[in-house]
């Protein structure tokens, strides 16, 4: 099962593609995101449950794109795949693991796709039924759409290097403001290495191709609850200041959780400072309380040390 996400299912100008990470016969080449049917599901539940658990999203489902000979699109002499138009309704497409990229693009860009076999052959019959479509607004977005949001400000949360140009640009930003709260900049060692697998993991979100917020986790050796077997620490969590207010900030946090927590980690910790009052208001509603100081600013008066399971469970003594 597939779906082809598009911004609206009444009018579609945009489509979502997903690229592959694995394994690495297919990692480079560029999917309609969905999965297999597991036993006793419908084909259409099946389709909501992988795209919940592969780009963090709910949907609802358009008409079904059957292939031009009418029915299922053959993947191989074996199997065939049943393909659905559908739209977000629910969440912000993230990926961290099968996918290492998604891209919102026109009828008419997602031609230029290396595409893997089966799902080429979608594309083709899109182009043919929509028609072309590059006089209807900027081109290349990547990213998805809240419920209710202009659907040309698209959004999408994907893994990015450390040293990505555009996340080198955002780490200016956020430094340029703890200089401005702080006096100076943050000083905590990190290291790109830290950030990216296996040892962590890096998230940008873009929004109509533009990066607008970032985020990372790295494995941290310092076990500040009896509990904490393997716990991580959430870095360079930033939302550049004409993105806030939308959930952005939760969405993020939300899909760095998960990925650490599929990775092995147990705790989610974080280090943050008392003149950032949204920012632990938006961590203390997510269900992170105070824990032991630990790391470079445990001796810090104004350091907030905050932390919660990645299972769900309160933290003792909350």
């Amino acid at each position: 099962m597939s779906a082809v996400i598009v911004d609206d299912l009444r009018r579609p100008r945009r489509a979502l593609a997903a690229r592959r990470a694995s394994p690495p016969s297919l990692a480079g080449r560029w999917e309609f995101p969905g999965g297999k049917v597991e036993e006793g599901e419908t084909p259409t539940a099946a389709l909501r449950r992988e795209l919940s658990e592969e780009l963090e999203i709910e949907v609802r489902l358009g008409a079904e794109i059957e292939a031009p000979e009418g029915g299922r699109w053959p993947i191989s002499t074996l199997h065939e795949m049943r393909t659905w138009l559908a739209e977000i309704t629910g969440g912000q497409p993230c990926v961290t693991r099968s996918h290492d990229e998604v891209r919102w693009l026109t009828v008419d860009e997602l031609g230029g796709l290396d595409w893997l076999d089966a799902d080429r052959a979608i594309v083709d019959e899109l182009t043919r039924r929509l028609g072309p479509t590059s006089s209807a607004g900027p081109q290349g977005e990547r990213g998805a759409s809240r419920p209710g949001a202009d659907k040309a400000h698209l959004l999408a949360i994907a893994p990015a290097a450390y040293d990505d140009p555009d996340v080198v640009e955002l780490t200016r930003q956020v430094q340029a403001y703890y200089l401005e709260l702080y006096g100076g900049p943050d000083s905590s060692p990190m290291t790109a290495g830290e950030l990216a697998p296996p040892y962590g993991q890096f998230l940008l979100a873009r929004q109509g191709g533009r990066p607008v917020a970032m985020g990372g986790w790295r494995f941290v050796p310092e076990v500040t609850q009896t509990d904490a077997a393997r716990p991580v620490e959430l870095k360079r969590m930033f939302v550049r200041p004409e993105a806030r207010g939308r959930g952005l900030g939760q969405h993020l946090l939300q899909c760095l959780e998960r990925d650490a927590a599929a990775a092995g980690a147990d705790w989610a910790l974080l280090q943050t400072g008392r003149p950032q009052v949204d920012a632990i208001r938006l961590y203390r509603r997510m269900g992170y309380r105070e824990v032991t100081p630990f790391g470079y600013f445990a001796g810090m008066d104004d350091a907030v040390h905050l932390g919660r399971r990645l299972d769900g469970r309160a933290v003792a003594g909350a």
